[in-house]
């Protein structure tokens, strides 16, 4: 037809009554062959140049040498062969075939960027969180071969919550670290009193002391005479037996004692009552 309509393309326009002047449809076909002319020319012309030309300057590409041959023009057929090498590139670049690793999801208020990408090896993404979030994961992945760079996947979170998760933390922590102490101390309470007992267990083994408020008085006696020592003018000559009770002195050393005692506050002298009579209160 005129307006180059067959049965491979179809029709070139979208109605009859419109037809192309020039259509360069009508002359494509995939099953064509150049015809080149013969091996010479006789044309009464001389020959400029040869087969062999034509074959060595157009890399064996029939395009070029078609354009070569018909024009006469070296310059010609190697611009055909430019062309068709263009050609050539562009179609397997076209026909690569391109590995992709997959959109990466996000959640609510997270940004990618880009917010379209191809996603293919090489190609970095990189997330953020919008104004009233906090971003948290990795915030840059990377594509490499079909599988993106392994890391968190990321997600925000709002402001307010967290906040109230931070402080929540920080209670928890000191709450934690406050227990730890207690339960330190309470540790080493129980280890001061089972000393004390073993002690006291010790003195029911070596004294024979069989009464616990026998062993309270004791302790008492062992105090105050450490007390009463403490409070000795420190120019009166020490005796060996001073760390006996006040009725074990010699006859010389009780003056002294007794001026001693005067000075010794009020509840001293009751202790050393109440030890001298188990009744007394």
């Amino acid at each position: 037809r005129v307006d180059g309509k067959n049965d491979k393309i179809g029709s070139v326009l979208f109605s009859e009554q419109f037809k192309p002047i020039y259509n360069p449809l009508l002359f494509a076909s995939t099953d064509y062959t150049p015809v080149f002319w013969p091996q010479y020319l006789d044309m009464n012309a001389s020959r400029v140049f040869t087969m062999e030309q034509v074959t060595s300057t157009c890399q064996g590409v029939p395009q070029c040498e078609y354009d070569y041959t018909m024009t006469g023009r070296r310059e010609v057929g190697l611009t055909t062969l430019r062309k068709q090498k263009n050609f050539f590139a562009m179609q397997k670049s076209g026909s690569k075939q391109l590995i992709s690793c997959g959109p990466l999801l996000k959640k609510e208020g997270v940004v990618k960027t880009p917010a379209n990408g191809n996603y293919l090896d090489g190609d970095s993404v990189t997330f953020s969180c919008k104004p009233k979030y906090f971003i948290h994961g990795d915030i840059e992945r990377t594509c490499r071969n079909g599988t993106w760079s392994p890391g968190w996947w990321a997600w925000c979170r709002d402001r307010n919550l967290e906040y109230a998760l931070k402080w929540m933390t920080a209670l928890l922590s000191i709450f934690g670290i406050v227990m730890v102490f207690i339960i330190f101390f309470c540790i080493l309470w129980n280890i001061r009193r089972k000393k004390q007992q073993e002690h006291a267990q010790r003195l029911l083994e070596k004294g024979g002391i069989t009464d616990s408020r026998q062993i309270a008085n004791a302790n008492t006696k062992q105090r105050l005479s450490k007390q009463r020592l403490s409070l000795i003018n420190e120019k009166q000559p020490l005796q060996s037996d001073i760390l006996g009770t006040f009725d074990e002195k010699p006859s010389y050393m009780r003056d002294n004692l007794q001026a001693t005692l005067d000075v010794n506050p009020s509840h001293m002298r009751r202790e050393e009552q109440r030890l001298a009579n188990p009744g007394f209160q």
